[in-house]
Order: C-alpha cells, then structure tokens, then sequence
C-alpha cells in the first residue's frame, strides 16, 4: 500500500478544517450562503497556506448536490469523484509547465462545452503568475466573457506578475502566513492522532522553522517520525533540520556580548564538527539576535543595549550576504565575529552592560570638555582617541545612526574641519549619513570636544582592523591567537 504523505493525508476537507485563513473561509462561505458566486477568483500568499486546497473546496461546495452550500457534504457523487481527482468538472491546470498561448487557446475551446455532470466546471490554474504575456492576453479573453457555467480560480505566489487587466476581472483572496501558535495547534493534533509523543520544545523547532507554512510544517514532522519514529524531541528535528541547537546559540550570543573570542570561535568549532552548515549557523544567530532584540525593545532585553544588538545583526548579516560569493563561509563568519567582539582575544576584556559593541576604551580618565584639544591642534589620532565617546554621544541620539558609523574613522583634521573615512564597500551607509545625519554628529563632536567642526566625508581604502589594546593588526592577533607563522609569497616577490 503507498504511503501518503502527512500533509495529504490531513489535507482538510472542509472550510471549517482550514487553519489560519478565517479572514477567506467566512467570506466564502456567506457568498455561497447568498448565491453570489463569482465567475473568477484569485488566491495569492506565500506557499504552504492553503490556496489549492481552499480552490478543491469551492469546487466542490458550488457542485455538492445539497448546494451550492456553504460546506461540501464529501459524499455526494460530485464531492466524492473531486476528493478523488476523478471529476471530469473540476480541472486543475499547471501554468508552470502549461504557459504558452496554444493550451490557453486549447482552454477557450473547452471552455464553451457544458458540465458533464455537475452544476459548475471550475478551472483551478495554479502558479498562474508563470503564463506568458501572450497567454495571459488569451485567458484575458475568457475571463471577459466566460460562460455562466464555469469558474476560474487562479492561485499565484507572485501577484505583482499578474497583469492588471486581468486581476481587476477577479475576486482576489490574500492568504496570510500562519502564526507559529496555529501551526503548533496543528502539529500536536496531527501528532497525537498518529500516535507519537512529540516534545513541545520539538514542536516549537519543527513551527518557528516552517515560516508560516503548514505544508512545510507537517512535511518536516513527516520527516522526523521517520528518522526518530514515535518519540520525537528538540535534538532530532535539529539533527533533520541541520539547525543549531538553542543552548549553542545562547552561549554565542553572551560571547558576543562579552566580547571573547576564544570561546565563540571553540563553539564554531563545536558546531562545525556536528556537521552543520555554516551558512545555516549564521541565519540561526540571527534569528536568535533578532529575538533578543524584540525583546530589548519589549523591556525585557536581559541587559543587552539597543546599539549591541544592532551592531551584531548588521555584522551577521553582512556576513549572509558575503557568504554567497564566498568558497570559504567559515572564514567570512569568523572574520564578522572579530570584528563585532572588537579583537579583545589577546586583552581578554569583556562589555558591559548597555556598551556598544567594538574596541575597548582607554582606561584614561575622559578630558574635560574645556580641556579637549581645539579644532585648530586637534590631529587624526586625538580624534581618534576621542571617537569612541563620539560614537556614544550619537547613540544617545540615534541607536540606527551610531549603527551606521560603525565602518567609519576620523581620517584627517585641520582648521576645524574633520574628515571621516568610509571604505568603499560603506559607500550607502557613508551617503546616508552625510544626508540624514550630519547635524547628529556635528553635536556629537561638539558635545566630546567642546569645539564646532565642519565635517567633510571620503571614501578610503579599507586598512586591516587595529586590535584597540593590543597594538597589533589583526593578521596578528589571528597569529597570535592560533600560534601561526605569516609566510611572504616567494611569487609575489620577484613580480
């Protein structure tokens, strides 16, 4: 006997058995309590939220021999050969690989001939954003003027695809991403009427995984009763899913925090070991970041700072989006973890509560605002001394624009002006700021140094990181912290 998948096998079959799209099932059903049946609808929404299945249903409501009625009664002859896939009435189209023009023509033909045995033909097409323009000017026809006989529904991921023309001639349904709580709802039902003992903590892994899609959700479950068979808990779906395991990502996180490499880079290499994908690493820490930042804004942040967060989502993210032109993503994330702990391996130092990620502060007493140098001695190296207190200052002014300044440095000073240096690759965030920002950052320099400064901004070639505190380079720190050797490129010497 062949095994049906999960998502098959509790596929509703009823309006009523739908899961999240409340908002689409009650509109539904009153027109079909009112008899206003529309000749064309369109389902748009992400995948996995019940378009096709929601379409099945329609059909067979408007053909179910006590209907139309706002409930199939699945077990009339009409419901009963459209639950099989059988019903001559109830054709279902796939636009991806039926695209052109000829089988939208083929569809016109058909179109005019009567039911074969039901009150309505329903055309179901699905991924109806894939026609080609000429088949779409074709069904355009159809839809203008269809037979009373027949109904179209057309369901589609992309509706920004769908031409005007054409979806200013149907009802348009927008199916929503289920909410993690309905998915687990689901999740338990199914499991405990397969008879599996599937742990909460599983449950919650296998929902916030499926993004909002159920059919994603209850093919993963599938996947893991496989693999573990009655007894499911957290570790296994980790181990299917190849995601990270949520003590791991704790620890990284206060790692991150704390400012201590040597720690985060033996839980890379903890990781790493277990098989799972780097790439994958990087969006579960994200994605933990982003909860704790959720949190952070809730109030309930666990000491975490507003400009820490952020500048730690940025780095990852930046390193996300490296990793696609990268061969070595392992590398990529480990050069984002010294940047955002500040290369304090070699010092050891760690961040306080509410300070901002990045180098360590002098542990000088800060100057007086009237001892402060003017703008006319100020150099590059007393404005750099001096630019972490800068950074703080914006921050207390916007937690987005001291994110912003992160790649940025005092590059040059004479005659009350300061420049800052952007590397190329911060030529947006450089913009940004000299648009949106600069009155922020000019009180911030005149609040640091009790001086006004004109700022000017240029983009200059991207220096190796200095480790504050150790008074190395980071080529050298990452020597120093692997016990390496640097070896000059013979090569590259006699070129």
């Amino acid at each position: 006997m062949t095994y049906l998948a999960l998502y098959r096998q509790w596929r509703p079959r009823s309006f009523s058995e739908v899961a999240g799209q409340a908002h689409i099932t009650r509109t539904l059903q009153n027109a079909l309590k009112a008899g206003r049946i529309s000749h064309a609808y369109l389902f748009t929404g992400p995948r996995g939220t019940g378009k096709t299945t929601v379409a099945r249903i329609l059909a067979r409501a408007v053909n179910c021999e006590t209907g139309p009625s706002p409930e199939p009664c699945n077990e009339c002859a009409p419901c009963r050969s459209s639950l099989a896939g059988s019903s001559p009435d109830v054709v279902e189209i796939d636009a991806a690989s039926h695209r052109g023009i000829d089988e939208m023509r083929d569809l016109r033909e058909r179109v005019r001939f009567a039911p074969a045995a039901s009150r309505y033909r329903v055309y179901v097409v699905d991924e109806v954003h894939m026609l080609t323009p000429e088949a779409f000017n074709a069904l355009l026809k159809t839809l203008e003027e269809p037979p009373s006989h027949a109904i179209f529904v057309l369901a589609t991921t992309e509706p920004h695809k769908i031409p005007l023309t054409v979806m200013s001639r149907c009802q348009r349904f927008d199916f929503r991403r289920l909410a993690e709580n309905e998915i687990r709802d689901v999740l338990t039902t199914v499991a405990a009427a397969e008879e599996a003992e599937v742990q909460p903590g599983a449950v919650a892994a296998i929902a916030r995984r499926a993004e909002g899609s159920l059919r994603d959700a209850l093919g993963v479950l599938d996947q893991c009763l496989a693999y573990a068979g009655s007894r499911v808990d957290v570790e296994q779906v980790h181990e299917v899913l190849g995601t990270v395991q949520q003590d791991i990502l704790d620890r990284m996180a206060g790692c991150l925090r704390q400012g201590t490499i040597v720690p985060l880079l033996e839980l890379l290499d903890e990781v790493v070991a277990a098989g799972k994908d780097i790439r994958q690493l990087t969006r579960d820490l994200t994605e933990h970041l982003r909860g704790r930042l959720v949190a952070a804004l809730a109030g309930s942040g666990e000491g975490w700072a507003l400009g820490e967060l952020l500048s730690a989502l940025e780095g990852l993210a930046q390193a996300e989006a490296d990793m696609r032109w990268s061969p070595q993503p392992r590398l990529v994330l480990e050069m984002a973890l010294f940047r955002l702990t500040g290369c304090r391996a070699a010092t050891g130092g760690s961040v306080e509560a509410g300070e901002p990620l990045g180098p360590p502060q002098p542990a000088t007493p800060e100057p007086e605002a009237t001892a402060a140098p003017g703008p006319a001695a100020a150099t590059p190296a007393d404005l750099d001394r001096l630019w972490p207190q800068v950074l703080r200052a914006v921050e207390a002014r916007s937690v987005p624009l001291r994110s912003f300044l992160q790649s940025g440095r005092p590059v040059g000073s004479a005659e009350g002006t300061v420049t800052l240096g952007f590397p190329f690759s911060s030529e947006v965030q450089m913009r940004r700021i000299a648009t949106r920002g600069k009155k922020i950052l000019t009180e911030a320099l005149r609040e640091v140094t009790g001086q006004d400064w004109d700022i000017r901004f240029n983009l200059v070639e991207e220096s190796p990181p200095q480790c504050a505190g150790s008074g190395g380079t980071l080529e050298k720190q990452v020597v120093d912290l692997f016990g390496g050797v640097v070896v000059e490129d013979e090569e590259a010497g006699r070129g």
